[in-house]
């Protein structure tokens, strides 16, 4: 049994770090501390001690109110010597952050695996990363390779420490305002109680039950963003251009769903094709096995997801490899026409939110410039390649049709 086992670190107080991650660990014993960018949120969780998950059982809908406390939290901009302590405690740190924030939390963790080095070197510590980005475990050993100073520190990383992707499944929201206004911490989550891992990164032992090591994980991963979260931001888009602002809303409309599943089945082709999965083999460990079951939780009145959440950062969003342009480029590499797909990303290019700033900077750009050399600039699609200027004379003319038809 390892020195720490019983203490997780989770960095990132969101919606997933405290509906999800905060769930399973305590469940199973862990005592649990949370770092958090935020001063404010870190003192806020401190004073009031706990905070409450409302879980809603997938089957029946049922909400069971869930008390997480006994916690510690710190704030990895003004007590960072705090959060360094607590990475040097603990065998296992989950990580649930947007990109954005990846190369700072990468450097605290450097900080914290050099002086790991000295104090623990026999400690194990698995990091596992559970976030909606393509390859994030390179991103974070590149970075972490980088402060590295002695051999001891070096053998200590490659010896002792994993860095362990992970399909993050399970929904979670920000309360309710009703809710906050009695906890301004509380999260809304579904009940879905499994995290699959990418097993043969592990170094230690696998802390909790619920944790499913699964085979041929990076295609799995590259699945989870080119077919489930695209499924789940190209009906955002969908919603938004029919101009509603939930999205349950979007998900109950018809020609939505015709849409948005068709854009499923080239991202399936795409994955299938370029990582040897049969169907069968890609459902493996999916939340969605039943695509039907994805449906009707996105249709639910009560969900108060919002298309401003799903669809933010487009920037993002749209650079090449990312959730739509990925699964796009590979059907063309393996002679599929991905209509759906480029629809998609033509909607990505139509959204406009002025509360996002990603969003303001591409309307700006594609203003002054067009569309044609937006996708250059923000998807890197270039016109000396057959494939991709073959993608982009799709998405040219799919971005017409919809602003032409906005405009009438």
């Amino acid at each position: 049994m390892a020195k720490f086992a019983k203490k997780a670190v989770l960095i990132g107080a969101g919606n997933i770090g405290k509906g999800y991650l905060a769930d399973l660990f305590e469940s199973a014993g862990y005592s649990l501390t949370f770092l958090t960018h935020s001063l404010k949120q870190a003192e806020r969780l401190r004073e009031r001690g706990s905070y409450t998950i409302y879980k809603t059982a997938e089957d029946s809908g049922q909400v069971q109110k869930i008390c997480i406390s006994g916690f510690d939290a710190y704030s990895t901009s003004a007590e960072r010597e705090d959060c360094i302590r607590a990475l040097c405690e603990t065998n296992y740190v989950t990580v649930h952050l947007y990109p954005a924030a990846f190369e700072d939390v990468a450097n605290l963790l450097a900080e914290a695996i050099c002086k790991r080095a000295t104090l623990c070197p026999e400690e194990t510590l698995d990091v596992f990363l559970c976030v909606n980005s393509i390859r994030p475990a390179q991103f974070f050993e590149n970075v972490i390779r980088g402060q590295l100073r002695t051999p001891e520190q070096t053998r200590y990383f490659e010896q002792k420490v994993g860095l362990v992707e992970t399909l993050t499944y399970r929904n979670a929201f920000r309360g309710t305002p009703e809710l906050l206004e009695e906890d301004p911490e509380a999260v809304i989550a579904s009940d879905y109680a499994r995290l699959p891992i990418d097993g043969e990164a592990v170094k230690g032992e696998i802390p909790l039950p619920s944790m499913l090591p699964l085979d041929k994980f990076q295609g799995r991963a590259i699945n989870k963003i080119w077919n489930i979260n695209m499924r789940h931001y190209t009906l955002a888009l969908y919603t938004f251009y029919q101009g509603d602002a939930l999205m349950w809303k979007g998900a109950v409309n018809p020609y939505n769903r015709y849409c948005t599943k068709k854009a499923a089945e080239e991202a399936a082709f795409a994955v299938m094709r370029e990582f040897g999965f049969t169907y069968e083999e890609l459902k493996k460990g999916d939340r969605n096995q039943n695509d039907e079951d994805w449906w009707k939780r996105c249709s639910n009145p009560e969900d108060t997801d919002t298309v401003r959440r799903v669809a933010a950062d487009p920037i993002r969003k749209l650079a090449k490899g990312e959730r739509l342009l990925g699964p796009a480029l590979c059907c063309l590499k393996h002679g599929r026409i991905p209509y759906f797909l480029s629809r998609s990303i033509a909607l990505g290019y139509c959204y406009q939110d002025r509360e996002d700033k990603s969003a303001e900077e591409l309307q700006a750009y594609l203003g002054e410039h067009g569309i044609a050399a937006a996708l250059e600039k923000y998807s890197g699609l270039l016109e000396e390649d057959p494939e991709e200027r073959m993608l982009k004379q799709l998405i040219c003319a799919q971005y017409e049709e919809l602003t032409h038809r906005a405009r009438g």
